[in-house]
């Protein structure tokens, strides 16, 4: 129905279960810094592929004061650029095996899975994010 974008190694026999293994690798070789949780879930009307990062570099940075916020009242602190381009990367490395022909205009979604990258909840990258954020609110 609508023009689809393919990802670089998509194939159309593969399954989740594949990708994720595929992705396990790419991950393992082009971000070996970070160690990651790849993980599946089917649903009636799709399937979705999250990359959870369960430990970052010695000296990562997950937040920083937030340039936009004077009062220092609303969002005192954001994510830094760092973080916001691990979970970019991670997440580009995922949809290398995804299409998308969605029309989010009309409400038209077709895509092979949906993929998100985050930090792992309860992982050490999780447990070292808290830290900071709390040091963050202390400072303040």
């Amino acid at each position: 129905m609508y023009d689809r974008v393919y990802g670089s190694e998509y194939k159309a026999d593969m399954d989740i279960k594949d990708i994720a293994k595929e992705v396990r690798k790419l991950l393992k070789a082009e971000m070996p810094e970070f160690k990651f949780a790849v993980r599946i879930d089917r649903y009636a009307g799709g399937q979705s592929l999250h990359i959870g990062i369960k430990e970052v570099p010695a000296g990562f940075q997950f937040v920083q004061e937030n340039p936009n916020d004077f009062e220092r009242d609303y969002r005192p602190m954001v994510w830094t650029k760092q973080l916001r381009d691990a979970q970019e990367q991670a997440r580009a490395i995922g949809m290398r095996f995804n299409y998308d022909g969605s029309d989010s205009m009309t409400d038209y979604f077709d895509v092979n899975y949906y993929c998100n990258a985050s930090v792992e909840y309860g992982s050490p990258a999780d447990a070292q994010q808290r830290e900071q954020e709390q040091q963050f609110r202390v400072a303040a």
